[in-house]
């Protein structure tokens, strides 16, 4: 029934069907269904009820998983800082610089990274080089190697450097590799070299809490914050040598 509708949507409002046409197909098709789920609708009592509440329980998770992670979005966006801003903030109050190349790991793809802004605040240092690198699953297939890397400068003495590496939604994401190829692009647009067995990643792991008058319902709130505890790690999804991980917890109230 659900698939009939929809489909009446699309050639109605998309395929611009004529009206008679459109309602022609959706009773045809409605007629049928409704046919089909009365016979069925007669097997509930008798445990047809098992794959109905099963899939209800699953559709809560999901939607309470993914409002969870709108809320974090949002208050990852009002916390954002530009880089820009940073930059002039840093020359202002120039911190420690350490040698080496620094890569932060997000999910934004605009801004700073929490986790940096962490990290600056309570360590009060910099690398001489710093990535922030973003994973991007596209809606393809597959990404040839050629498309894989985009890189992109900022600041006057190019400390800071934008990474987004791109995936088909098939694809392994094999970041190890890809990192092989940010180099050379690195190397090659900027003149940049650096040693990929000495690259520092830093990660962010949220601990999430919940305001009183939080958006999520309160019956939802013990599911959002069991999900997101036993998420798995960004480390072990993307295969990051553990040895050259720094993970950085980060509290936000949603």
């Amino acid at each position: 029934i659900i698939d009939t509708v929809l489909a009446f949507i699309v050639i109605s409002k998309l395929w611009k069907w004529h009206t008679a046409t459109s309602l022609i197909f959706l009773l045809t098709f409605l007629v049928v269904d409704i046919l089909f789920f009365s016979a069925n609708s007669l097997k509930m009592p008798t445990g047809g009820w098992l794959p109905l509440a099963v899939a209800t329980v699953l559709f809560l998770i999901i939607t309470t998983w993914i409002k969870g992670r709108e809320l974090l979005s949002e208050r990852q966006d009002e916390k954002r800082v530009l880089f820009e801003d940073l930059e002039a903030e840093l020359q202002k109050n120039p911190p420690v610089t350490v040698k080496g190349t620094a890569i932060y790991l997000t999910r934004s793809l605009h801004g700073v990274p929490l986790v940096f802004l962490h990290n600056l605040e309570h360590n009060h240092v910099l690398h001489e080089q710093i990535i922030v690198l973003t994973i991007v699953t596209k809606d393809e297939p597959y990404i040839d190697e050629a498309h894989r890397v985009k890189i992109r400068s900022f600041g006057e003495n190019r400390q800071f450097y934008r990474v987004k590496l791109y995936f088909g939604f098939t694809q392994p994401q094999d970041v190890r590799r890809a990192l092989e190829l940010c180099a050379q692009g690195l190397h090659e647009h900027y003149g940049l070299s650096i040693d990929l067995k000495k690259l520092s990643f830093f990660v962010g792991r949220e601990f999430i809490t919940f305001k009183r008058r939080s958006p999520m319902p309160a019956w939802r709130r013990p599911i959002s914050s069991f999900l997101f505890h036993n998420s798995s790690s960004a480390i072990e999804f993307f295969k990051i040598p553990v040895e050259r991980v720094i993970e950085i917890g980060i509290r936000v109230e949603l």
